[in-house]
């Protein structure tokens, strides 16, 4: 019976050989209960689907939305940008501009750029002299200093000036605040003297020197030239010393 049952399956295994089924594969089929035919077919179709698939269309790039004018527009302003803040570190650097300083926040605010002041209005007057042949006209006022801070002020340096009936310039007289003259010093003393008289920058009757702040500093003025041609006269702040460093004045003159 045992002899039965081997010929029976020796036959089996040949009829499978012949027809070209290994019987490893065959086994493996049974094991998992799936046919073999199957995962060809499968395998198959995937392949064939993956080859079918089309291709990914490549990404286009985004156009450039900005006008050339627009883009050279920018690249200007990143510019001025970045020189303006180098500008600002230079001053910084240079001790020019001082973020905690009070005064200058209240200069920007009141848009001045200088902090000495004229006070009152300009006061002028005739004087004989006796070597001059036209009278002396004698300009006379006074300025106070507003630099709300520490610093020292001093040499404050003004332009006087005078004008005739149609606003033309008759005469300019640049000197020192805080030197007046008496009115026998404006009769006896010689042109040149007055004028080398003006020219103390530290001033002679009153100290043109170390101003404090709100302190007053009266001036004064003499054309030689102009007489009783003088319709009317104003005075600019020229320069003057902050902490020992000269400052050039560009302010809003006072007139008569």
């Amino acid at each position: 019976m045992v002899s039965e049952n081997r010929k029976a399956s020796d036959v089996a295994t040949s009829i499978l050989r012949e027809l070209g089924v290994d019987e490893a594969e065959k086994q493996k089929a049974e094991t998992s209960g799936l046919d073999p035919s199957i995962w060809d077919e499968d395998d198959a179709s995937s392949t064939k689907e993956s080859d079918e698939k089309p291709p990914a269309e490549p990404v286009k790039e985004q156009p450039d939305s900005l006008s050339p004018f627009r883009r050279q527009a920018l690249r200007l302003g990143y510019l001025a940008l970045t020189g303006l803040c180098g500008f600002l570190i230079l001053l910084l650097a240079g001790g020019y501009l001082n973020l905690i300083d009070r005064s200058l926040f209240q200069q920007l605010l009141s848009n001045r750029f200088h902090q000495i002041e004229f006070e009152g209005d300009l006061r002028s007057r005739l004087i004989q002299n006796r070597l001059n042949r036209e009278p002396l006209v004698v300009l006379e006022g006074g300025l106070r200093n507003l630099f709300n801070t520490e610093d020292t002020v001093s040499h404050v340096r003004l332009k006087a000036l005078a004008f005739d009936e149609q606003n033309n310039l008759l005469e300019s007289r640049t000197g020192f605040a805080g030197i007046l003259l008496n009115d026998e010093e404006l009769k006896r003393l010689s042109r040149s003297e007055i004028v080398r008289l003006f020219e103390r920058k530290q001033g002679r009757e009153i100290p043109n020197e170390n101003l404090l702040w709100k302190q007053e500093l009266p001036f004064q003025a003499v054309f030689f030239t102009s007489g009783k041609k003088i319709n009317r006269t104003s005075v600019q702040i020229v320069s003057y010393h902050r902490n020992g460093e000269m400052v050039y004045v560009r302010t809003p003159d006072s007139e008569s």
